[in-house]
């Protein structure tokens, strides 16, 4: 079944759908890396979540060892963010375990999008080096299995 000569509109007309495609792809992975690092609750600064964990005012703390951001509830029921010292100084440790605080500590691998990603690209390389290598090759006998031949 023959699709017809190629003539400039066929290509050009692929080639705007292969952008499109590929910006809203671009367009999607910027979103949703925006909308998952959006930090929960108040922003705290450093030494004000120092003084409240002094002070007991800090219930919970979540650790990030990635990026150093600190989320958690305060006493009065609210839920804050800030970000620490990467890595955790000694005397941060000992005044959350002073205070009584339930720390916990996470280490976020890469998410789903990103590992999505880096397989679709690999893929995409793969196969336009392999689509290049076809065409480059059509003008012969064989095609692409006559690589190697004299």
């Amino acid at each position: 079944m023959s699709k017809g000569p190629r003539t400039p509109q066929n290509v050009d007309q692929r080639g705007r759908v292969a952008f499109a495609i590929l910006s809203s792809l671009v367009v999607a992975v910027l979103l949703l890396t925006l909308l998952s690092h959006a930090p929960a609750g108040r922003s705290l600064g450093y030494s004000r979540f120092l003084h409240d964990v002094q002070t007991k005012q800090v219930r919970t703390a979540v650790l990030n060892n990635t990026t150093g951001q600190i989320t958690g509830t305060l006493a009065d029921g609210s839920s804050y963010s800030v970000t620490g010292p990467l890595p955790y100084t000694q005397s941060e440790l000992d005044a959350l375990a002073k205070a009584h605080v339930d720390v916990s500590y996470i280490t976020p691998g890469p998410g789903i999008a990103s590992t999505v990603i880096e397989y679709v690209i690999f893929f995409a390389i793969f196969l336009g080096l392999w689509v290049y290598l076809t065409r480059r090759t059509q003008g012969s006998v064989n095609g692409i299995m006559s690589v190697g031949r004299s």
